[in-house]
């Protein structure tokens, strides 16, 4: 692991690692898939601690995973778990 990477927190670094994934995506759709995955796939107290990791330091986050959290914040963050 490099060094910066160390300090980032672990779901940011997480999120990070799911945006390449999505790149293939149109620009206006790739967040959509991340958050739909984010949504699907990562339990409601996993997204909730990203959303407050996003909140203390953004620095080090994909701009793809805060697009990403902006929408899923704009669903809500009670969004059911699973599909």
């Amino acid at each position: 692991m490099k060094r910066e990477e160390s300090s980032i927190p672990t779901n940011v670094r997480m999120a990070n690692d799911l945006a390449p994934y999505v790149r293939h995506f149109p620009a206006a759709v790739a967040h959509v898939e991340l958050a739909e995955y984010l949504r699907r796939y990562w339990d409601s107290r996993m997204r909730l601690a990203l959303f407050a990791q996003i909140d203390a330091d953004q620095s080090g986050s994909d701009p793809l995973v805060l697009a990403a959290v902006a929408l899923l914040r704009g669903q809500g963050t009670s969004l059911p778990d699973g599909p």
